[in-house]
């Protein structure tokens, strides 16, 4: 007996698009814990070097900004409107 695709082996499970509650939890006593201590982490901050600043700054937005995913995009060029780039790109090699 295998799984279904598609099919929720448990049909009362979570919604799809809910949020995990831990995770909602988490990111509210971390909220919480930043709010609380603004202004001791701003100290910390103008504290460091301009170097350290901005690596503690990327680091933190990691946990903020979703992380782009890098893709491919892979084209034949057949339309006369590129004809003159392929032209082109076929004297490169």
């Amino acid at each position: 007996m295998g799984f279904v695709k598609g099919v929720s082996g448990n049909p009362n499970g979570r919604p799809k698009g809910a949020k995990n509650k831990s995770t909602v939890s988490l990111k509210k006593s971390f909220e919480m814990l930043l709010n609380e201590n603004h202004h001791q982490f701003k100290e910390d901050l103008a504290s460091l070097t301009p170097q350290e600043r901005v690596k503690v700054i990327i680091e933190l937005s990691k946990f903020i900004i979703p992380t782009l995913k890098s893709s491919e995009v892979t084209q034949d060029i057949t339309s006369t409107e590129f004809k003159p780039l392929e032209i082109f790109l076929n004297q490169e090699n």
